[in-house]
């Protein structure tokens, strides 16, 4: 199923209903597009899509908070590499710095740990006027943006939201 639009932000998922479901956990494939970009595995079977749905619900909860002085006004790669660095790199900041960085900037995680799907994806969501960035990196180093309107991706994610809660009702297939 494709929700959204693929020129603007879609998600694309499949409910693999022959998995248990006694918990309304779905099952399934997912991916994301931005301006035309695949983020994401649709090829992955078997991703617990649970997982990114919580994401989504928490990510529309802050969208008017994904934006910071120091990173706004970034080009893309510079605010790509202060987030990524604030929040993965080891270096030698200390502890308290490290914490202080994931308190500020960890509001702009978008598709880390989100799910097998997204294994191997680095990407960051900003709010920029009246649209958002997705700033990423794939496992293969490519790195890009894509900026997409707020009416997409709020459409999208909340049309998400509705098929999963369809979704986690449906009848697992018998065997």
């Amino acid at each position: 199923m494709l929700i959204g639009v693929r020129e603007d932000f879609a998600i694309e998922c499949i409910h693999e209903p022959d998995y248990p479901n006694d918990r309304g956990w779905v099952y399934g494939r997912m991916c994301l597009w931005g301006r035309g970009v695949e983020l994401g595995n649709l090829s992955e079977p078997a991703c617990m899509l649970n997982v990114t749905e919580g994401q989504f619900q928490d990510c529309l909860g802050r969208l008017d908070e994904l934006h910071d002085e120091f990173v706004d006004d970034l080009p893309d790669e510079a605010a790509f590499r202060l987030l990524d660095a604030a929040l993965y790199l080891d270096n030698d900041r200390s502890n308290q710095q490290v914490h202080a960085d994931a308190l500020r900037y960890s509001k702009f995680n978008f598709l880390n740990n989100w799910g097998e799907s997204f294994d191997g994806i680095t990407a960051f969501l900003l709010k920029s006027g009246d649209h958002f960035r997705i700033l990423y990196r794939l496992s293969c180093d490519t790195m890009g943006s894509i900026e997409v309107t707020r009416d997409g991706l709020v459409n999208a994610m909340l049309a998400f939201l509705e098929w999963m809660s369809i979704e986690k009702r449906a009848v697992p297939v018998a065997s």
